[in-house]
C-alpha cells in the first residue's frame, strides 16, 4: 500500500480529548519549576507541611517531564499496536517520517537560535557567561548526556539547551521502539516492556548514588515510557482492564486521585532512604499511567481535562511551550536585569517575571504553531495510518 492510495482513503481514528489537559499541566509544573523554582528553595520555611507543597507546585519540572515521558509512551505504543491491529504490520518507514515531521523543524530551529543567534545577542547585550555545550550531542539528539556531563563537572549551560534533554531521550526511545514491534512476534509484545521495565530497574539500582544520571540518563527515563506503553497494551488487549477504570465508583477513583497526589508532594519525605528514589519513580509512573487510563476510559465527565476548554486549546501547543518557554524566560529576564529588577529574590518581581514570561510563552508557541510547524504537521498526515484526530 503507498502513501498516495493511504492519504486518499478512510483512516482508522483514534482521539483521546483529555491529553491535552493533561499535557498542559505537565508544561506548567515545567514553566514553574524554571521561573520560581529557585525562590521557592531560597524561601524555604523548614516546615515540610509548608515547603513540599509549594515545592511540589513551583519547583517539581522533573516531575512534569515524567507525565510527559509516561504519556509518550503509552500514545506512541496505542498507535503503533493499533496500526499493527488494523493493517497487520507497522510501516517504520512511515512512522520515522512522522516523528521527523513533528520534531525536528521546530527543535533545530532553537539549536539555531541557541548556536548561532544567541551567542551574537550576548556580545551585543554585553552580558552572559559563556555557554561550553557541545553542539555535536545536541543535532545528533544526545543532548542529554552532555547535560549529565555538564551538571556533573558543573560548568555552565543555557537553559533552553538544558531543556532539549527530554526531547533527545525521546528521539532516542522513537528510533528503537517501533523496530521491537516490527521484528517480534505479537505474542512476545508483552515481554519487550516487561524486560525493558526491569532493566531499566537495574541500571537505577547500578547507579543509584549518580544523581544526574538517574535524573537523565536514557536508561532511567525509558522506565516512564515502557510503563506508558505497556499501559497502552493492557488497554488495547483486555477488555477487562478498561472496563475497570470505566466502572470503577467515582470516591474510589477521586480517592486515587488525592492519595496519589499526597504521596507524590511528600515523597522525598516518605522516600528519602538509599533506594527510594527508585520507589518514588515507581509510585509516580503508576500514578501517571492512572490518570492517563482514567481520563481515556472513565465514561464518567466529571474529573476531566477536557472539561477544560482553556487547558485542552494550549495542551495542543505544548511541545512548542515547552521548547519555547525557556528562550521567553532569557528575554523577559533580559529585560528585568536592564530594568533594575531582580528575577530570582523578591517575590513581587518574581511573580511579574513569571506572568510576563508565561504570556510572551503563549504568544511565541502560538506563531510557531500556525505559521512554522503546522506546515509540517500536514505533511505528516500524508505519511500516517491512523489519525488522532
Amino acid at each position: 500500500m503507498n502513501n498516495t492510495t493511504l492519504f486518499m482513503r478512510d483512516k482508522p481514528k483514534i482521539f483521546f480529548p483529555n491529553l491535552d489537559g493533561l499535557r498542559f499541566v505537565s508544561f506548567i509544573l515545567v514553566f514553574f519549576s524554571h521561573s520560581m523554582g529557585k525562590l521557592t528553595e531560597a524561601n524555604a520555611s523548614g516546615n515540610a507541611l509548608i515547603d513540599q507543597p509549594l515545592l511540589f507546585i513551583f519547583g517539581n519540572g522533573k516531575m512534569g517531564v515524567s507525565v510527559f515521558f509516561v504519556l509518550s509512551g503509552f500514545l506512541i505504543t496505542y498507535l503503533i499496536l493499533s496500526e499493527i491491529q488494523s493493517f497487520g504490520r507497522l510501516d517504520v518507514r512511515s512512522f520515522y517520517v512522522r516523528r521527523t515531521l513533528r520534531i525536528w523543524p521546530l527543535y533545530f530551529a532553537v539549536l539555531i537560535f541557541a548556536f548561532l543567534v544567541f551567542p551574537l545577542l550576548q556580545s551585543f547585550l554585553a552580558g552572559g557567561l559563556a555557554d561550553t555545550s557541545r553542539p555535536l550531542f545536541y543535532v545528533t539528539f544526545l543532548s542529554n548526556f552532555d547535560v549529565i556531563h555538564m551538571q556533573e563537572t558543573h560548568a555552565y549551560q543555557n537553559l533552553f539547551l538544558t531543556v532539549t534533554w527530554s526531547i533527545a531521550i525521546e528521539e532516542q526511545f522513537y528510533l528503537a521502539w517501533p523496530l521491537f514491534f516490527h521484528f517480534m512476534p505479537q505474542r512476545f509484545f508483552k515481554w519487550i516492556f516487561l524486560s525493558i521495565i526491569a532493566a531499566s530497574v537495574l541500571f537505577m539500582i547500578c547507579n543509584i548514588h549518580r544523581e544526574h544520571v538517574l535524573s537523565f540518563h536514557t536508561f532511567s527515563a525509558v522506565f516512564d515510557l515502557a510503563a506508558g506503553g505497556l499501559a497502552a497494551w493492557c488497554a488495547l488487549h483486555s477488555a477487562r482492564f478498561v472496563s475497570f477504570f470505566g466502572q470503577m465508583p467515582f470516591r474510589s477513583r477521586l480517592a486515587i486521585y488525592l492519595c496519589g497526589l499526597l504521596l507524590l508532594i511528600f515523597r522525598h519525605t516518605l522516600f528519602s532512604f538509599e533506594y527510594g528514589f527508585i520507589l518514588k519513580k515507581f509510585i509516580a509512573v503508576l500514578y501517571f499511567a492512572f490518570v492517563i487510563l482514567d481520563q481515556n476510559f472513565n465514561g464518567s465527565l466529571r474529573m476531566k481535562f477536557s472539561r477544560s476548554a482553556f487547558m485542552s486549546k494550549w495542551g495542543r501547543y505544548t511541545y512548542g511551550l515547552y521548547l519555547l518557554h525557556t528562550i521567553a524566560l532569557l528575554v523577559v529576564a533580559k529585560i528585568f536585569i536592564m530594568a533594575g529588577y531582580e528575577t530570582e529574590r523578591g517575590l513581587l518581581s518574581t511573580t511579574g517575571y513569571t506572568l510576563i514570561s508565561l504570556l510572551l510563552t503563549f504568544l511565541l508557541a502560538w506563531l510557531s504553531y500556525n505559521y512554522f510547524e503546522k506546515y509540517f504537521l500536514r505533511l505528516k498526515a500524508r505519511f500516517s495510518y491512523i489519525t488522532k484526530e
